[in-house]
């Protein structure tokens, strides 16, 4: 073999024996946020089955513009779809209350949705916030 054909092989197989660059982490979300969202969800639904749906659409929007948005870019990060999905149903949540559903079930199973919408893009990677 000449002396080109070696370095070749020998470039290729230091070439096809690197390892593959680590893929990154999922970004950490603050539990903080999420607790300040679920606990915003909580108080909503209270004052929701307590006849007070204005009251109820103000915890749910404060919940959202506080608490959520800060966390959607690292939920978009690690789920693009999953944080869209989340946010429409916030969105469609505020408008069942806006709308004053008569079907109380709707709501409240918007409620749930939500709810679960967040455990499944958010819980995976929690970690406490950092001091």
């Amino acid at each position: 073999m000449g002396k080109w054909c070696a370095l070749g092989v020998l470039i290729m197989g230091i070439l096809g024996c690197q390892e593959a660059p680590a893929e990154a982490p999922a970004p950490a979300v603050p539990t903080d946020h999420v607790a300040q969202v679920r606990q915003s969800l909580h108080e909503a639904r209270v004052a929701w089955n307590d006849g007070k749906g204005t009251e109820a659409h103000q915890l749910v929007q404060q919940g959202y513009h506080d608490s959520f948005e800060p966390l959607e870019p690292l939920l978009r990060e690690r789920d693009a779809e999953a944080t869209l999905q989340l946010e429409y149903a916030f969105g469609l949540l505020m408008t069942l209350m806006i709308q004053r559903q008569p079907d109380s079930a709707r709501v409240k199973s918007q409620f749930d949705l939500v709810e679960q919408g967040l455990a499944r893009t958010a819980a995976p990677v929690l970690v406490q916030p950092t001091e």
